[in-house]
């Protein structure tokens, strides 16, 4: 899914989310390239997101 993705950092997050969106303005105030993908959007996010086996969001995966 985000294997192609030409950014620092993926993040995984879900649009109510208030902590992802505090993650995000963080992210861009510090000039961070990254790419949000939200699991409530698309089913495939959802899914990736599952696998990984984590207790919430955000989930921020590092391309570096």
């Amino acid at each position: 899914m985000y294997e192609h993705v030409n950014k620092d950092l993926v993040v995984l997050g879900d649009t109510k989310c208030s902590y992802c969106k505090e993650g995000i303005q963080l992210l861009k105030g510090r000039g961070t390239s990254f790419r949000i993908f939200y699991i409530d959007q698309d089913p495939s996010v959802r899914k990736a997101f599952d696998t990984l086996k984590v207790d919430g969001v955000p989930v921020l995966i590092s391309r570096k």
